[in-house]
């Protein structure tokens, strides 16, 4: 889905298709690559951000992942997206209930997360398994009572 488009914009088109068709997995493919885009596209039920310089092989198993229900941004994406956070001071920080606070491990599964990587290529970052990996996102997408990794990376901005 590109984010601009001639009679809808896809943010939009991407919210109506993802509440008619639940199941739907939509990634955006565009030249935006800012907070101020990448967000509400992400809010809107996309499972992915990349951008029109992505590799055709990248496209293609960013779309495979989607399909099999995992989540993907480019790196350059997760790099704005973190480095906007950092820059911005606009946003008050608010105090984690005990239920909330991270283990050091999914700190680290988080930053790694935020860097653009899947779920694989954490695991040898960390040398964990692949199902560890989903176990620790699992884990974390409970205690911060969100759905999926976007959303965990949208929290922890």
């Amino acid at each position: 889905m590109d984010v601009q488009m001639v009679k809808m914009d896809g943010i939009e088109a991407t919210r109506r298709m993802t509440q008619e068709f639940p199941g739907i997995k939509i990634v955006a493919l565009t030249t935006f690559s800012t907070e101020r885009v990448i967000v509400p596209m992400l809010s809107a039920g996309a499972s992915g951000f990349l951008v029109k310089d992505t590799s055709p092989d990248r496209i293609l198993d960013a779309a495979r992942l989607a399909h099999e229900g995992g989540y993907v941004l480019s790196p350059r994406v997760a790099k704005e997206l973190v480095a906007s956070v950092q820059q911005s001071d606009a946003r008050a920080p608010r105090d984690l209930t005990p239920a909330e606070v991270l283990s050091e491990r999914e700190l680290e599964v988080v930053s790694l997360l935020a860097q653009g990587m899947s779920n694989a290529e954490i695991g040898a970052a960390l040398f964990l398994s692949e199902a560890t990996v989903k176990s620790h996102l699992s884990r974390i997408t409970a205690k911060w009572g969100v759905r999926d990794r976007i959303q965990v990376l949208i929290r922890a901005a």
